[in-house]
C-alpha cells in the first residue's frame, strides 16, 4: 500500500470516528482475543497461556455498519472507512511475551459503542501527528492503547 492510499485510509477512519464514534477515539464497537505467544526459547512456542480481550475503537476494523457501507459504496468511493489493527500487539503482563490475535470465532461486535474502561487495552485511530509518524515508517494501522490512567 502506498502513502497516498494509507492517507486515504486514515482520513476515512477519522471520519468514522466523527460520524459513528461521536468524535471520541476511545469509543469501542467490539473486541478480539489476544494471547501470549511467548518470545521463543526458553518460553514454550504457545507462550504462558495468558489471554485477554483487546477492544476495537470505532474506525479500527469496523464496526460492521462501516464494513457494510464500504462494501456498498466501494472502498475508494466511501468517505467513511476503517484501518486494520496489527496481528501482534503488546506484551504479555505475565511473562513479557508477544501477544497475538487468536480465536477469531469469539470476536465480539456490540450493538452500541462502549467507552473503553481503564482496565482494558484497546486499538484506536491515531491522532494526526502519530498517524504521520506511522505513515513515514510504512505502517497504516491502529494505535494500541495500554491500560489507561484515569483522565
Amino acid at each position: 500500500m502506498n502513502n497516498e492510499e494509507t492517507l486515504k485510509n486514515y482520513e476515512q477512519a477519522r471520519e468514522a470516528v466523527r460520524v459513528y464514534g461521536r468524535g471520541d477515539r476511545a469509543l469501542c464497537w467490539g473486541s478480539m482475543i489476544y494471547a501470549c505467544r511467548g518470545l521463543g526459547h526458553p518460553h514454550p512456542p504457545e507462550g504462558c497461556g495468558h489471554e485477554e480481550r483487546y477492544w476495537l475503537g470505532v474506525g479500527v476494523e469496523g464496526p460492521p455498519t462501516i464494513r457494510a457501507r464500504v462494501l456498498l459504496e466501494g472502498f475508494k468511493a466511501s468517505k467513511v472507512g476503517y484501518i486494520p489493527c496489527p496481528f501482534y500487539a503488546g506484551r504479555c503482563p505475565n511473562c513479557g511475551g508477544n501477544m497475538a490475535h487468536v480465536s477469531w470465532d469469539v470476536d465480539e461486535a456490540w450493538i452500541e459503542p462502549i467507552l473503553a474502561p481503564p482496565s482494558v487495552r484497546y486499538f484506536r485511530v491515531p491522532d494526526e501527528e502519530k498517524e504521520r509518524r506511522y505513515r513515514d515508517q510504512g505502517y497504516g494501522g491502529a494505535e494500541l492503547i495500554e491500560r489507561r490512567q484515569s483522565q
